[in-house]
């Protein structure tokens, strides 16, 4: 100045910084700081190794982080069923319903059988030809087991030996068997032909025919 009044600031003060004295920059202390009022200010500071680049400003690792302070873990592919990205690349998961990286892997537990598929949270889709059942632990036997037989395996019913016999529980059982081309028609029932009676079917007709003539020729 003409009366040397006004202090120099060599390098100047920048961003509207005033030389208040000789070297001595007086910056808006709420937008920048340093020695010449280079240096932006971010208040609250950037975080996760941000960098403030303007004042308020904050340039973030966008593979890692996001939001005005750089605060907000960044997850590409993001979160899937409400999990929450709670660091760079590492989804938290509600683990009674979803699992795996990015929590899209239904849970079922108890986990689903008989190489049944968890398709949802608790939900199991089964091979519906073998297999029933929330978990898919109950065999299928189609046509179902009858006479009170219990599928046991698919396609494998466990009958009442003493009384029914066949795939589906469906033969009934004489024992002794039935003789003289009987018939077993009920659990213990053999039907006969003419010929035969009795209750295995082993007594001629014919014998107890002559049994009672002789026995009506006395008298």
């Amino acid at each position: 100045g003409t009366r040397c009044e006004i202090p120099v600031c060599d390098p100047s003060c920048e961003n509207d910084g005033n030389c208040t004295a000789p070297d001595v920059c007086t910056c808006n202390i709420t937008q920048w700081n340093g020695t010449r009022c280079e240096i932006p200010v971010c208040d609250p500071s950037c975080e996760n190794d941000g960098n403030c680049t303007a004042p308020g400003v904050c340039t973030c690792n966008i593979t890692q982080w996001n939001g005005t302070r750089c605060e907000i873990p960044v997850c590409d592919p993001s979160c899937e069923n409400d999990g929450n990205c709670t660091a760079p690349g590492v989804c938290t998961c509600n683990i009674t319903q979803w699992n795996g990286t990015r929590c899209e892997i239904p849970v079922c537990d108890p986990s689903c059988e008989n190489d049944g598929n968890c398709t949802a949270p608790d939900v199991c889709t089964c091979n519906i030809t073998q297999w029933n059942g929330t978990r898919c632990e109950i065999p299928v036997c189609d046509p179902s087991c009858e006479n009170d037989g219990n599928c046991t395996a698919p396609g494998v019913c466990t009958c009442n030996i003493t009384q029914w016999n066949g795939t589906r529980c469906e033969i009934p059982v004489c024992d002794p068997s039935c003789e003289n081309d009987g018939n077993c028609t009920a659990p213990g029932v053999c039907t006969c032909s003419p010929e035969w009676t009795g209750s295995d079917c082993n007594t001629s007709m014919y014998c107890n025919y002559m049994i009672e003539f002789k026995a009506f020729s006395r008298y």
